[in-house]
């Protein structure tokens, strides 16, 4: 799957990402057990640059909830994971934002405050572009040719 989802030049990836921690958005512990695998951690793999996890979303697969219920979600950090101030949060799809708005709001509250976004597909939906312009108020999304 990865080479289908990271078309994209990794070394032209790389030049918009070095200084920063690469951060994987969570996922909730039944999509993994549904699965078997993290399709965005598989993605990732074939990056030369680290990618950490440091992120667990509890509660129910966001599949399950309305467009508003999405931005209740619950995103927690792992113990004893420390991070720089520098940091690239990873998602492969963007639906809502409210994953991405949850990370940056948790590590706000670290002291973290220069986060950047990198998504590689976000979707149609005709409320999402009110949630993108949050995003994009909040932080940069990386444009990746």
């Amino acid at each position: 799957l990865a080479p289908c989802f990271m078309p994209v030049d990794r070394r032209l990836l790389y030049t918009y990402t070095v200084g920063y921690q690469l951060c994987l958005a969570p996922t909730t512990l039944n999509n993994l057990q549904d699965r078997g695998f993290n399709a965005l951690k598989l993605m990732m793999k074939c990056y030369p640059q680290k990618v950490m996890e440091p992120f667990m979303k509890t509660g129910q697969s966001q599949k399950q909830l309305s467009f508003d219920q999405r931005h209740e979600i619950n995103i927690l950090l792992k113990p004893d994971f420390k991070l720089k101030q520098h940091v690239i949060i990873v998602d492969d799809v963007c639906t809502t934002g409210s994953t991405l708005l949850a990370c940056k709001h948790l590590l706000n509250g670290q002291g973290i405050t220069d986060i950047k976004f990198l998504v590689f597909a976000s979707s149609e939906h005709e409320k999402d572009s009110k949630a993108q312009r949050k995003i994009n108020g909040l932080g940069k999304i990386l444009d990746v040719p």
